[in-house]
């Protein structure tokens, strides 16, 4: 299911072409990671979002990352836009939650 989830995804829907920007949330994850890499062998740039700035410290295990951006850090935009300046043309959400979201401590 990961890959089918992944393949569709990127080749039936999002069709990325070379040269364009892909954002790819929950980059480090079982299908984020696999879209990443379809998306790359397309010939995207692939932005990843990832869960925590200790994720962003696993970016270089994903080869299909070109920048890899916190969520959940407080200043996410800023390093979107320095990571996407022009602009982005694709985006696989695979998240299911908003940026900047911090869990909530009980």
């Amino acid at each position: 299911m990961t890959g089918l989830t992944a393949w569709i995804g990127v080749y039936d829907i999002l069709r990325p072409s070379v040269g364009d920007t892909v954002l790819v949330s929950a980059a480090v994850g079982a299908v984020g990671s696999l879209a990443a890499q379809l998306a790359k062998r397309a010939g995207a740039r692939v932005i990843g979002t990832v869960g925590g700035a200790e994720k962003c410290d696993l970016s270089p295990l994903a080869p299909s990352l070109d920048a890899a951006v916190d969520r959940r850090a407080d200043d996410w935009r800023d390093h979107l836009a320095a990571a996407a300046p022009d602009g982005i043309d694709r985006v696989f959400e695979n998240a299911g939650a908003p940026c900047s979201t911090r869990p909530s401590r009980s």
